[in-house]
């Protein structure tokens, strides 16, 4: 019986250690190492972008280049209507940044292009935003791509009407290169790391799945063993039970007992086989043992 217990016991133990190998690492308490940062861009994405919007609209309304390369304040008196409403139009775009961000990137090129010619062209900052978000958030690279180059034909022409070096418009352009290609490594990054993940978490389920196969087909084995023994046994008492009532009433003895032990390994192999059944709420149902504690859930 010993040599038996032992037959599956140590498949079962090769599975345990089988599921830690591959199970993520338990999460690390709080009191022995800092959780990540995470800032208000990534907790409250829709406020934030909510109040990145409102920030941006102020600061184009407000705020001006003054002489040497200082910013100035000037009063909202001073801004036309027309100028206000291609302002809140391309700020108010940024709001959905994330889920549509070539749209956004559109508008915020097309505002740009409404007020190139006037001293109301203050929407570069929306644009490079924009660039940003479309590398950030957008599958496509292309529809990036065509974007950054529309930005800087906007750049371009914009500094057609201001006499200021051509040195500004290369580093116009190359300013929004950079925006839109940072937003884009930052995304294939998350991209890796998430399919990294998804390829460890089905490496794992496959290990596991494979040691629980071959722990079946084992304890199987050990189990179609116990199941012989009590054939035998039953047959035997059946042979001598005219002739030897107390021999039978052995086997059959010996019988039940190796039904006993059969089905405590069966109920072993069910519990280690068995999948998690604690998120979908299918697993067994309470029994007389759990009275006390459903009487004090109610």
């Amino acid at each position: 019986q010993r040599r038996h217990m032992l037959q599956w016991h140590a498949p079962i133990s090769r599975f345990a250690v089988a599921v830690n190998r591959t199970a993520p690492p338990s999460p690390t308490p709080l009191g022995n190492a800092p959780s990540g940062f995470r800032g208000p861009f990534a907790r409250w994405p829709r406020a934030a972008d909510a109040v990145l919007a409102i920030a941006v609209f102020l600061a184009v309304v407000f705020l001006v280049d003054g002489p040497g390369d200082s910013i100035v304040t000037r009063p909202i008196g001073d801004v036309p209507i027309t100028a206000l409403l291609v302002y809140a139009v391309a700020s108010a775009a940024l709001y959905w940044r994330r889920r549509a961000p070539l749209a956004v990137l559109g508008v915020a090129l097309v505002a740009w292009a409404l007020t190139l010619g006037d001293s109301y062209s203050q929407i570069g900052g929306v644009a490079i935003i924009a660039l940003y978000s479309a590398g950030r958030y957008a599958t496509e690279d292309r529809w990036g791509q065509v974007g950054v180059a529309a930005a800087i034909a906007v750049v371009s022409i914009d500094l057609l009407n201001d006499p200021a070096p051509w040195g500004e418009a290369v580093f116009g352009g190359v300013v929004m290169f950079v925006a839109w290609y940072v937003g884009r490594r930052l995304r294939l990054r998350s991209e890796r790391a998430a399919e990294l993940l998804r390829g460890q978490a089905a490496e794992a389920r496959r290990i596991v799945i494979e040691e629980r196969t071959r722990i079946a087909r084992e304890l199987h084995d050990v189990v179609a063993h116990r199941v012989s023994l009590m054939t035998v046994q039953a047959g035997a008492a059946k042979a001598v039970a005219a002739k030897d009532p107390e021999g039978a009433l052995r086997a059959m003895a010996a019988v039940e007992e190796a039904g006993r032990q059969a089905l405590d390994e069966l109920r072993h192999l069910l519990g280690v086989l068995r999948p998690e059944t604690g998120l979908d709420g299918l697993g067994p149902q309470p029994g007389l043992a759990d009275l006390p504690r459903l009487q004090f859930e109610c």
